[in-house]
């Protein structure tokens, strides 16, 4: 059997493709949260952070953990099972958000309706907020409305209630 032998050269080109596609790919990557930063260093009109709020309507009260990361995103998830006797069970919530002016934002999800009985998928939340963040930028206050699309829970308009947030700090 005989073997082959690698040049010189086609072992600088080898490597220097790979270590273009590195760069490449380091450079592309999303960037993550600032860790680094000092407390005081965060953008206070900019909801980027981790938050818990409190929404409150006509015969509901429940807390939720959301992020807001940096490039739009949004994920939350809530207790809504603690709401008694409303069959009312849910997924974490995906979704965006945008700036509608100075320290006033805007955010649409959805989220996952499952039968409580059965475990089924039964339908699916769409979740729309207005908020407006304090000048510190560490607490809000919003509104917001609910609606369940598909499912057989008597939710079938947008369901308004007022909720309060503050940023969870390191």
């Amino acid at each position: 059997m005989s073997s082959q032998l690698i040049g010189r050269r086609e072992m600088l080109k080898t490597a220097g493709v790979v270590g273009a596609a590195t760069v490449l790919t380091v450079l592309s990557a999303p960037q993550g949260a600032k860790a680094d930063e000092r407390e005081d260093e965060h953008d206070s009109r900019s909801p980027a952070g981790t938050w818990f709020e409190t929404d409150e309507g006509t015969g509901f009260k429940f807390g939720v953990l959301m992020t807001f990361d940096g490039g739009g995103g949004l994920v939350a998830t809530a207790d809504i099972d603690s709401i008694k006797n409303s069959n009312l069970l849910g997924s974490p919530t995906h979704g965006s958000w945008v700036r509608t002016g100075g320290r006033s934002y805007r955010w649409f999800g959805k989220a996952f309706s499952f039968n409580d009985k059965t475990g089924a998928l039964d339908g699916t939340y769409e979740i729309k907020e207005t908020l407006t963040l304090n000048d510190a930028g560490d607490r809000f206050e919003a509104s917001g409305s609910c609606r369940l699309v598909g499912g057989t829970h008597p939710i079938p308009n947008f369901v308004p209630y007022t909720t309060k947030g503050e940023r969870i700090k390191a």
